[in-house]
């Protein structure tokens, strides 16, 4: 199966990834977090971030996972929103799980859909992607924190 049919196979299934991403997060925010938002808050910054994974996907040359301006939005909303650095990260790190999940069930279909290795590639496209959105929202919360306190955060 090409990339191009992977993601296409991810962004029409976009409503379920979502319900499974949230069942989790609202699972989470439950146990963990008093500060969480509204389920439609939570929601609305998430398709954006998995249309430009599937465009990577789609991608048929070797591509790079940098996050666009848009997604960089996406993590930056939630930060004005007043959302917690942790819950940024627990969310993102949510949603790779739910994708990864996602992807291992497309290889696992009868017959296989997926070789091993176009599953690895894939999967590497959405680590790197995800990563680059943590990293990029570790930025933010950490800037905000040391300007709020102007005293740097111990290493």
């Amino acid at each position: 199966m090409s990339r191009v049919a992977i993601a296409n196979l991810i962004s029409s299934q976009i409503g379920r990834i979502l319900e499974d991403w949230y069942i989790l997060v609202s699972d989470e925010s439950q146990a963990e977090y008093s500060n969480s938002l509204s389920g439609a808050k939570l929601i609305e910054h998430v398709p954006s971030i998995i249309l430009h994974i599937c465009e990577l996907l789609g991608d048929t040359e070797s591509p790079s996972a940098r996050c666009s301006l848009e997604d960089r939005t996406t993590v930056y909303l939630p930060f004005q929103q007043g959302y917690k650095g942790l819950e940024v990260i627990r969310e993102l790190s949510l949603l790779r799980a739910t994708l990864l999940d996602y992807l291992t069930d497309i290889s696992r279909r009868d017959p296989p859909t997926l070789t091993r290795e176009e599953h690895c590639q894939a999967a590497r496209i959405i680590n790197r992607y995800l990563d680059e959105e943590m990293d990029y929202a570790l930025s933010i919360f950490c800037n905000a924190s040391i300007d709020s306190t102007n005293t740097p955060l111990p290493n």
